[in-house]
């Protein structure tokens, strides 16, 4: 198999490989091994969750919130309840949703 790369991306690639002493071509299939194994556990995953709802297994909104934020801001719990306990009383108020309130119509 061949691949053409640019040449900017051919010296980005030619740098690393230096920096880390390893050849290009090692660095490339390493690369593309991740790239490959991360799709395969995506994938599965996906399939994970859509098994999970089709069982009617969810969720709800604010601890799918927590999940996310706490990978986010490294699990600062009381930091990430207060956020979604303010965009919960934008809801009550009917101002919108948190995400989309302050934009334009």
């Amino acid at each position: 198999m061949e691949v053409r790369l640019n040449p900017n991306l051919q010296a980005k690639l030619a740098q690393l490989a230096s920096q880390r002493g390893r050849d290009t071509e090692a660095l490339v299939v390493e690369a593309v091994e991740r790239m490959v194994n991360y799709d395969d556990w995506f994938v599965g995953e996906v399939e994970k969750g859509i098994a999970a709802a089709d069982r009617g297994e969810f969720i709800e909104h604010g601890e799918a919130i927590r999940v996310y934020a706490s990978d986010c801001f490294g699990g600062n719990r009381e930091a990430i309840d207060a956020k979604i306990k303010r965009g919960i009383n934008q809801l009550d108020r009917g101002e919108g949703t948190p995400e989309t309130s302050s934009m334009p119509t």
